[in-house]
């Protein structure tokens, strides 16, 4: 309901749904900002926008993660290839696993690249911290 009118007015990339991702920090920034007001404290608006910024890279990435983790169990049950949300899953984090791949060969046929590239996206969200505030 609130991107329908958004898709009328902005062109959709080819990378990005540019909808999708304004109302996204909207929401995120509206968010924040109710949290901030009810702290009471006091803030900036680079500290605004860093807290926006965070909180968006904190979401995407666990949300990635959690995408890598039902793709390697779902490969422990063979690959059920026919099923939309499997396909869509591997077709998401294969990107960023298959990058790993080429680095880091199989070890007895066992894939280490998703367990890599879980720990580099915790390193991504460690070096990001979130503000405790907004916790």
């Amino acid at each position: 309901p609130l991107i329908a009118p958004l898709q009328k007015m902005l062109p959709r990339s080819r990378f990005i749904d540019i909808p999708g991702a304004i109302i996204l920090i909207l929401v995120t920034a509206a968010v924040n900002f109710l949290l901030l007001e009810l702290s009471s404290l006091s803030y900036s608006i680079p500290l605004f926008a860093y807290f926006v910024f965070a909180r968006i890279v904190h979401l995407g990435v666990l949300i990635y993660i959690i995408c890598i983790i039902v793709v390697a169990v779902l490969s422990w049950f063979g690959q059920p290839a026919y099923h939309p949300v499997a396909r869509t899953l591997r077709d998401l984090v294969e990107p960023l696993l298959g990058r790993f791949r080429r680095i880091i060969p199989t070890f007895e046929g066992i894939d280490f690249s998703p367990f890599i590239a879980i720990i580099c996206l915790a390193v991504i969200r460690i070096l990001l911290p979130l503000p405790t505030i907004l916790l």
